[in-house]
């Protein structure tokens, strides 16, 4: 589904980019009210930063793995929340201006005491039944301890966060990871914010880029890009967008 003209921009801009964007709240989804809006804090911080740069944003839906090689051959122009890796950097410009969300351990609140957690692997000494989402990293050597034959039998997958949250709830499994904006806005949502929390638990904390496609943009715009992005962050805007979703 392309999804254009968000209402903001000159006729007469010369500079269109299109920006990938996915079912995953907050950061990108349909707004619940306007069925043909696409919203979220990655659609407000790119709408606001081609505002200032005058430059007509349209959005693509498409999946990940679609997304990167679209990237790449130049008919996508911008991936957001993309770790660094030297292969994509090869076809991709990086973003300098980072968004660090980290991934935590979720547990019920009543069970916030009970758990002394200071790494991952001591999720065996409790017998801890750990959910996690199906495609989901954990961080590399997280995914390689919990897919080890000594963690295995305690990770339980599901190819929805929203039923993984469910069965926390229900006692059906000790604890989920997830990303913290992710998960606060979806345990809000859910109604579960006052049943479940975060611990002190951080499972990862890689930060995300904007990728943009070397095909299509060169290393001026992405420096213009970055000027505007940390103008926003100095001024405290992206921290608003930020708590717009989590409040």
């Amino acid at each position: 589904m392309l999804l254009s003209s968000l209402g903001i921009f000159q006729a007469q801009a010369t500079c269109v980019k299109t920006l990938r964007w996915s079912d995953d709240a907050p950061y990108t989804f349909v707004n619940p009210l306007a069925k043909d809006q696409v919203t979220g804090f990655t659609i407000d911080v790119v709408t606001e930063a081609f505002k200032r740069l005058n430059c007509h944003l349209n959005l693509v839906e498409l999946p990940w793995a679609r997304a990167l090689l679209e990237l790449e051959k130049g008919r996508l122009d911008i991936l957001s929340n993309a770790y660094y890796s030297p292969e994509r950097n090869v076809y991709a410009h990086y973003s300098q201006v980072k968004h660090q969300i980290p991934n935590l351990l979720f547990v019920r609140t009543g069970d916030l005491n009970r758990y002394q957690f200071e790494q991952l692997a001591d999720i065996k000494k409790y017998k801890f039944r750990l959910g996690l989402q199906f495609n989901a990293s954990s961080g590399y050597k997280n995914d390689q301890l919990l897919d080890s034959p000594e963690f295995s039998n305690l990770v339980i997958r599901n190819t929805s966060r929203k039923a993984l949250w469910e069965m926390l709830n229900l006692s059906r499994i000790d604890g989920v990871v997830a990303d913290k904006m992710t998960a606060l806005y979806e345990l809000k949502t859910m109604d579960l914010a006052d049943k479940i929390s975060a611990t002190n638990l951080i499972i990862a904390n890689e930060p995300a880029y904007f990728m943009l496609s070397k095909q299509t943009t060169n290393i001026e715009f992405v420096k213009a890009f970055d000027r505007v992005l940390q103008q926003m962050e100095n001024e405290g805007l992206v921290d608003t967008f930020e708590q717009k979703y989590l409040q």
